[in-house]
C-alpha cells in the first residue's frame, strides 16, 4: 500500500498545510502494474532514460550474473531489446556486479560494473546486441588483471567521454576515477597519462568513490566515503585536484557522526549537491555548496538538510528539477517488513516541499524490506525509482507536478475543457495532472463560424490532448456577415415589384484559382466568402490564417522544407467550398 512518511526536519521546524496537490507524488497507474514493476530474483541497481522515454535498467541476478532490462514508456518489457526485453551478462571469472548505466548520443547503451573485482564496461546497440566497435566484442576491461577494483558510478562528460568512479578493495584503499573515449572505450591518455587516477584525502585514509558528475567546463566531481566522513573532490580535466575548490580540491563533509556521500549532482548555476547518510540521528543528509565548495547559506540557512522519518534513512540518488527543486530517493526503516522505499522533495531553498504529497515525502510498503538505489527524472516531470524489495527488483513511477494548459481564443467564440478548468474567450490557463486527457470544445456564438485549432493536431469542434508537459493551443473563430433585416410580411420588396422571400442560399462558393508567391497565398472566388488557409508539414498543422479579400499572408516563421496549404472558403450562409491543396517550399 502507498503510505505517507511523517517527516521531521532536524535542522529547522516547518509548518505543513493540511492538503497537497491531488496527484503529485502519486503512483502513475498507467505504468507497469498500477505504478510499479517487479523483477523476480533480479536486484535492480541503476536506471537510465532514453530520449524516446524507454527505461534501461541494470540488475544483479541471484545466479551471480548481470541483467540489463529495457521497459517501454508504459512499463512493459520491450520486445525489441535482447530476448523479450532482457539481456544476460555472464563473463568468465565469477560474480557479475552491475552498478551503472548511461545512454550515449545516438542511443548506444553503456553499462558499468565489475566481475570478481575487475571493473568492466559493456556497450550495446539499440537492440541490445554487443557493440563490436567497443573494446573486445563490446566489453572493455577498465582495470588490469592483477588489480582489485570495483566500478560504482558512471557518467558522460560534455565532450562525450565516459567518466567512471569506484574504489580499490584491497591494498591502496583509494578512490578511483577513470576517463575513457566514448567511441571505443579506450583509455584517455590525456587524463593523468593513462586514463586513471587514484586518490585519497589523506595518505593513511581509506577512501571509496560512489558518485561522479562532470560540470559543463569538464571538471570532475566525486563523492564517497573517507574513513568516518563523506567527501567531495573536484578534479580538473587534465588531472590534479582543482585548487580553486575549497581545501585544495578535496573536502571532508562531517556533521559529527559517520557520513557517506552516495550521489552528487552538478547544477546549471555551478552549485553542487551531495546526498547520502549520517549516523547523527541515523538520517539521510543533503549538502549544497557554491561553485567554490563553500556551504551554500541559501540552502536551509546552513547548506545542509537532514531527512528524518522518525526511523533510519538513507538517500542514494538526487535528481535536480528545472525549477531548482531536488528529488531524493532512497529508503527508510519505517514501515512493515523492515523498511520502505522512499521519495522526498526539497524546495530550492532546502526546505521540505509541501506540494509533494503534503509533507515532502512518500514511501511504499510491500511488506518486505525495500530501498531504492537509482532514479531518473522524465521530461514530463514523472519520477522513476529503482531498487530492491526483499529478493526482488522493484521499479516505481510517480507522477510529477501538474502542467499548465493555455488556450488562446481569437474571434467571437469560447473554449471550455473537460475536465473543468478552462472556460474562456480571450486567453486562459489551468493546471492538469500528468497523463490527463483534456478535451477542449469550441463553442461558436451567433453569426459566427469556427476556423479551427492551431498548435495542436486537431480537426473539428473538439480537440483531445494528453498532458505530458506544458501545452499552448489556439482556437480561431470568425464573424459571419449580418443576415438581412426581416420585416413584417417577409423581406422588403424586390426591385422588380411585389413582396417575396428569396429561397435559401445552398450554393457553395468555389475557389476558382489559387497560387502561392513567397509567403502570400492568392486566390479567386466565385462569390464573397471567408477563406481559411491551413499550413501543414506532413500531418502536423503549423499555422492557420483566415480572412476576406483575395490573398492571405503567412506571418508565422516557417523552417526550411516542404509544406502543404489547404484552402477552404465559407460564405455568409455557411456553405463550404471543396478543399483546394497547394504545395509550397521554404528554402
Amino acid at each position: 500500500m502507498l503510505r505517507r512518511l511523517s517527516l521531521l526536519l532536524a535542522a529547522s521546524a516547518l509548518a505543513l498545510p493540511a492538503t497537497a496537490s491531488a496527484a503529485t507524488a502519486d503512483l502513475d497507474r498507467g505504468f507497469g502494474d498500477r505504478g510499479e514493476v517487479k523483477f523476480l530474483a533480479d536486484q535492480t541497481r541503476a536506471v537510465a532514460l532514453q530520449p524516446d522515454g524507454k527505461l534501461v535498467l541494470v540488475a544483479d541476478h541471484k545466479n551471480a550474473v548481470g541483467r540489463v532490462h529495457r521497459l517501454t514508456r508504459d512499463g512493459k518489457p520491450d520486445p525489441t531489446f535482447g530476448e523479450q526485453g532482457m539481456i544476460t551478462l555472464d563473463l568468465p571469472g565469477g560474480t557479475d556486479r552491475l552498478r551503472a548505466v548511461v545512454i550515449q548520443p545516438g542511443g548506444k547503451i553503456v553499462v558499468g560494473g565489475s566481475v570478481n573485482g575487475r571493473s568492466r564496461l559493456w556497450r550495446f546497440d539499440t537492440h541490445g546486441r554487443p557493440d563490436p566497435s567497443f573494446g573486445t566484442d563490446g566489453v572493455v576491461a577498465v582495470t588490469t588483471e592483477n588489480t582489485t577494483e570495483n566500478l560504482t558510478a558512471l557518467t558522460i562528460a560534455p565532450d562525450g567521454k565516459l567518466v567512471a568512479a569506484g574504489e580499490t578493495v584491497a591494498g591502496l584503499g583509494d578512490a578511483i576515477v577513470w576517463r575513457r573515449h566514448g567511441h571505443d572505450g579506450s583509455p584517455d591518455a590525456t587524463f593523468n597519462n593513462g586514463g586513471k587516477f587514484h586518490f585519497g584525502l589523506d595518505p593513511e585514509s581509506l577512501d571509496g568513490a560512489t558518485g561522479v558528475a562532470v560540470q559543463a567546463d569538464g571538471r570532475i566531481l566525486v563523492t564517497g566515503k573517507t574513513d568516518a566522513d563523506a567527501f567531495v573532490a573536484r578534479l580538473d580535466p587534465v588531472i590534479k585536484f582543482d585548487e580553486t575548490f575549497r581545501e585544495k580540491g578535496k573536502v571532508r563533509l562531517d556533521v559529527g557522526g559517520t557520513e557517506v556521500g552516495h550521489a552528487i549532482a552538478a547544477l546549471p548555476d555551478g552549485k553542487i549537491v551531495v546526498a547520502g547518510q549520517t549516523t547523527v540521528g541515523h538520517n539521510g543528509i543533503v549538502w549544497r555548496m557554491d561553485s567554490t565548495g563553500a556551504p551554500d547559506g541559501t540552502f536551509n540557512g546552513i547548506g545542509v538538510q537532514f531527512i528524518d522519518s522518525a526511523a533510519d534513512e538513507v538517500v542514494r540518488a538526487v535528481l535536480p528539477q528545472r525549477d531548482g527543486k531536488l528529488v531524493l530517493v532512497g529508503g527508510t526503516t519505517a514501515g512493515a517488513g523492515g523498511g520502505d522505499s522512499a521519495f522526498y522533495r526539497l524546495t530550492e531553498g532546502g526546505k521540505l516541499d509541501v506540494t509533494f504529497e503534503g509533507d515532502g515525502a512518500i514511501g511504499y510498503d510491500s511488506g518486505a524490506a525495500e530501498t531504492l538505489h537509482g532514479a531518473a527524472l522524465q521530461e514530463d516531470g514523472n519520477i522513476v525509482g529503482v531498487g530492491t524489495s526483499g529478493g526482488y527488483g522493484i521499479v516505481y513511477r510517480l507522477l510529477g507536478d501538474p502542467h499548465v494548459v493555455t488556450v488562446g481564443v481569437s474571434g467571437p467564440g469560447r473554449v471550455v475543457s473537460d475536465p473543468a478548468g478552462l472556460d474562456c474567450p480571450g486567453r486562459c490557463s489551468a493546471p492538469f495532472d500528468v497523463g490527463t486527457v483534456v478535451r477542449l470544445r469550441a463553442s461558436v456564438g451567433a453569426n459566427a463560424g469556427f476556423t479551427g485549432w492551431f498548435g495542436a493536431p486537431c480537426t473539428g469542434g473538439e480537440c483531445a490532448l494528453k498532458v505530458h508537459g506544458p501545452l499552448t493551443v489556439g482556437a480561431d473563430f470568425f464573424a459571419l456577415p449580418a443576415p438581412p433585416v426581416v420585416v413584417e410580411g417577409g423581406l422588403p420588396p424586390r426591385s422588380g415589384g411585389g413582396p417575396g422571400t428569396p429561397p435559401p442560399d445552398t450554393t457553395a462558393p468555389r475557389i476558382t484559382r489559387a497560387w502561392v508567391v513567397g509567403r502570400t497565398i492568392n486566390f479567386r472566388l466565385s462569390e464573397a466568402a471567408r477563406v481559411t488557409a491551413t499550413v501543414k508539414r506532413g500531418k502536423r498543422v503549423i499555422t492557420r490564417v483566415s480572412g476576406d479579400g483575395r490573398s492571405l499572408k503567412i506571418r508565422k516563421r516557417l523552417a526550411r522544407g516542404r509544406y502543404s496549404v489547404e484552402l477552404v472558403a465559407v460564405d455568409a450562409a455557411r456553405n463550404r467550398s471543396s478543399r483546394v491543396v497547394l504545395r509550397m517550399r521554404v528554402s
